[in-house]
């Protein structure tokens, strides 16, 4: 259960004892709905969501990339002409959590001084980006504010291309995938692995399923910081003096 102040108003959070088995259920009547499922999920719930989200509640997601999330609402709200809804919509992404996942990991203090982005849309309105605000305060969390572009391009960099780029040193380490270009047998390189190839492939370890619905949903920035990495690394192996541009 979280207690905590909500625009000057008392606020409870805590588990039903009713259990929803539809997601009408878990929307009607609710005066705020998360969207905390993986991304084409999310996707997948929005006609539903749009269809029973009480006349006042605000609605955002937890969603790692934002442009899809937002063309299933738009889409929705179009098909249902609840323009209305979008005014009550702001993208949240916390910048918090690990390679760990389920209840098991659950961490109270989850949120605490971590950043929460909000991508507000044109229609929002200002009352509804100042609620979601609040309430990011109250879990311990800054907010800081970016456009939906903006949003998708930065974590295509710090977030969507390093585990990338760690999945695949992951697979390299694990079958010795140099072996056969010095013209040796592969070993088990990884039983030998010290602190510093440990940190780089730590979440690695995260869901395999999860992170290739991130990375196909953000492909074009994330190819594209890809490509930039790519280049930067060739050209450091063709001048190992000067290192990378």
């Amino acid at each position: 259960e979280i207690s905590a102040c909500l625009v000057g108003s008392e606020m409870c959070i805590r588990d039903s004892d009713e259990t929803a088995h539809t997601v009408a259920d878990a929307v009607r009547g609710a005066d705020l709905v998360v969207l905390a499922a993986p991304i084409s999920v999310n996707c997948a719930l929005m006609d539903e969501v749009v269809d029973n989200l009480s006349p006042d509640a605000l609605l955002t997601d937890l969603s790692s990339v934002k442009r899809p999330v937002v063309a299933a609402l738009e889409a929705a709200v179009t098909r249902r002409e609840g323009a209305d809804v979008l005014t009550r919509f702001v993208a949240s992404h916390p910048i918090a959590g690990s390679e760990k996942s389920g209840p098991d990991a659950a961490d109270a203090a989850l949120f605490v001084g971590r950043e929460a982005v909000l991508s507000r849309l044109p229609a929002t309105a200002p009352d509804t980006v100042a609620r979601l605000e609040a309430l990011w305060r109250c879990v311990g969390a800054r907010g800081t504010h970016m456009t939906v572009g903006q949003h998708d391009r930065v974590f295509a960099l710090v977030s969507h291309v390093p585990h990338a780029v760690a999945f695949v040193m992951a697979g390299v380490v694990a079958n010795d995938l140099g072996a056969s270009a010095v013209g040796e047998e592969p070993v088990r390189a990884g039983e030998h692995a010290g602190p510093g190839l440990l940190d780089m492939t730590r979440i690695a370890a995260s869901s395999p399923a999860l992170w290739a619905d991130i990375l196909i949903q953000n492909r074009v920035p994330t190819l594209a910081g890809l490509a930039a990495l790519g280049a930067a690394t060739a050209f450091s192996t063709r001048r190992p003096d000067l290192g990378p541009a």
